[in-house]
């Protein structure tokens, strides 16, 4: 699929009229040209692990409270306030999830969504209104579960009732946009000291070629990379930064380039 989009975006990408199959692995895929040369193309996901990690983990406890309260949603309408936001507490999850059967423990679903329909109808009086615009709640301490696995509650004045009048915080604030390009070097070193030079030999290459794709997936879960740089913008930061990585250490790779998978795409190469 991340080739495909490259090459509807560059039908020559490295040389026009190549023959693409699928690689033994490494490498992902080989081309091989009319003259006989054969090209070797491995593939790698620009994503920062450690954000990646902690997003991922931080989506599946939003999806699992969500799960579990659904159907109170649906049946109950908000008499003194308009909506809430719900923090969850993200170091624990409500449930764990077999292997291959990802649905949610009955049982525990059911005992949460009890104690949250318990104290919303303890909130949910003519006396919330005279808090103002909004009201926090960190006060669980008389509730098992909801004490378990929200942080806070904050309660938002009854304007335009919304459809889904419950919703949860999301990732947001400041950021340091060394965090994205040191996740796009930490990739590039995976690959550079992977393969041994005997590679090219082995599979009877004429060039590998190292093809650092980033797409919906960095997007959600990894902090931009936008430097708000007035002098240089920022795909030309990033093509510095990895080049300056590539020319000190470029493994086997001969070519190496970077392709954004979302919009129309872009194709930048990084090295040489």
């Amino acid at each position: 699929m991340i080739l495909d989009g490259v090459l509807q975006l560059a039908p020559d990408f490295l040389l026009p009229d190549l023959k693409w199959t699928t690689g033994d692995n490494p490498p992902d895929f080989l081309a091989i040209a009319l003259n006989g040369q054969r090209f070797g193309l491995e593939l790698t996901e620009w994503l920062h692990p450690e954000q990646t990690r902690l997003s991922i983990n931080r989506q599946n406890v939003r999806l699992k409270l969500r799960l579990a309260l659904e159907p109170f949603v649906k049946e109950y309408r908000p008499k003194h306030f308009g909506s809430l936001t719900i923090c969850p507490l993200f170091s624990r999850q409500l449930y764990r999830e077999p292997p291959l059967k990802p649905r949610p423990e009955p049982g525990l679903a059911a005992a949460f969504r009890y104690e949250f329909r318990k104290f919303i109808h303890e909130m949910d009086t003519p006396m919330l209104e005279e808090y103002g615009w909004q009201f926090l709640v960190r006060d669980f301490s008389r509730y098992q579960l909801l004490r378990q696995h929200i942080l806070d509650v904050v309660f938002t004045a009854k304007t335009t009732l919304p459809e889904h009048w419950i919703h949860f915080v999301s990732e947001g604030g400041a950021y340091d946009p060394t965090s994205a390009t040191t996740g796009l070097l930490h990739c590039i070193q995976n690959k550079t000291k992977k393969y041994d030079d005997g590679l090219c030999t082995r599979q009877n290459l004429s060039e590998l070629i190292l093809l650092v794709h980033y797409g919906v997936r960095g997007l959600i879960h990894n902090t931009p990379f936008r430097w708000m740089n007035e002098k240089a913008s920022d795909l030309e930061i990033i093509q510095r930064i990895a080049n300056a990585e590539l020319i000190v250490n470029s493994g086997q790779f001969q070519r190496v380039f970077l392709y954004f998978a979302f919009n129309e795409g872009t194709l930048l190469q990084l090295y040489p």
